[in-house]
């Protein structure tokens, strides 16, 4: 009989979750059901009211299920930093206009290109330093106040 009331109680506290975190949550919830009546009678073998009591004391389901969730939950998406991911795509464009700009000196002085690849990577370096002047001027040029 008590299988059946933990049983239970795992399907109306899974109820709450979402659909990706419930076999996982089954198999917390019912070891820490089973911990917990391990404790509550000492070893012996459990009756049915011990396990009413035990489950009284972890809760009602959804008090259990925003714990569970807030405890083991991890969120799909990272939050990331719009500063660190502009900063890193302004060296990948820099970069790529060295590149640029590099093949382009080469096939003019092999005389395999034409200015093509030179004008596009120094357009392109052009664009980032005026990026880095005018939306993420750099620390050591602002004014901080002094405090006196």
């Amino acid at each position: 009989m008590h299988n059946k009331m933990t049983k239970r109680y795992i399907d109306k506290v899974v109820e709450y979750l979402p659909l990706r975190d419930r076999r996982k949550a089954r198999t917390v919830i019912n070891g820490m059901i089973h911990m917990n009546l391990e404790e509550y009678t000492d070893g012996h073998r459990p009756t049915n009211s011990d396990v009413r009591a035990v489950l009284r004391e972890m809760g009602r389901p959804r008090e259990l299920a925003n714990a569970y969730y807030e405890e083991f939950h991890q969120p799909l998406l990272r939050p990331f930093n719009i500063k660190k991911v502009l900063a890193w795509i302004m060296r990948m464009l820099s970069a790529l206009a060295l590149v640029l700009v590099s093949v382009g000196v080469v096939g003019l002085i092999f005389g395999t290109a034409n200015m093509g690849c030179m004008v596009s990577g120094t357009i392109l370096g052009v664009l980032v330093v005026l990026y880095q002047m005018a939306v993420a001027p750099s620390e050591k040029y602002v004014i901080h106040d002094v405090q006196q």
